[in-house]
């Protein structure tokens, strides 16, 4: 088996060259996607589990990293990482043996009481149509990642070139590198 993505997608590339049955190719493909799934995972389990920053994050007052490990591991199957089960299990018990009042007093407020939610989820909503806009005219049409290019996209959301780049930025940010190494650039 590959141990890159990079590695699993040549290997299927080679396999496919040689097979002409449209089933086979079929199977092939599958077995590829299967495979490129199992290793994104892996890539996204490093990043973003074992990062430097995410238990740091916590013990800064971020509890918004705790959960969002526990998030990642509940839709991924996968085990949650020793500190995040720590701060969790901590956290829980000060609320379950009555040392702190509220859940918010145990993990600290998610918001700041004056946010303005709908505002906060119009961000949230533009900045993955963002992001991925940006990769798909990178992917598809081989567009460099800059300042002409946030400008195209800015256009097409109504937002100033800035923004739009500050947006896909912070979406970035939420997942490191990792998308932008899904499978090699065509040549």
């Amino acid at each position: 088996m590959a141990d890159t993505r990079k590695e699993a997608f040549s290997t299927y590339l080679t396999k496919r060259a040689t097979v002409t049955n449209p089933e086979e190719q079929q199977r092939l493909y599958a077995e590829f996607i299967e495979r490129d799934h199992r290793l994104y995972l892996e890539e996204l389990k490093g990043r973003f589990l074992k990062g430097p920053n995410k238990p740091h994050a916590f013990e800064g007052g971020g509890s918004h990293a705790l959960f969002e490990a526990i998030d990642f591991c509940g839709r991924t199957n996968i085990v949650i990482p020793a500190w995040a089960a720590t701060a969790f299990n901590d956290g829980f018990r000060r609320v379950h043996f009555a040392e702190a009042p509220t859940w918010d007093a145990a993990f600290g407020r998610p918001w700041p009481k004056s946010t303005k939610f709908i505002a906060v989820r119009r961000r949230l909503r533009m900045m993955t149509m963002i992001y991925e806009r940006v990769l798909a005219l990178h992917d598809g049409h081989g567009l460099k990642i800059d300042n002409l290019l946030f400008e195209k996209v800015g256009k097409e959301f109504g937002i100033k070139r800035s923004l739009c780049s500050k947006l896909y930025l912070q979406e970035r940010h939420r997942f490191g590198d990792v998308a932008l190494a899904r499978l090699p650039r065509k040549r």
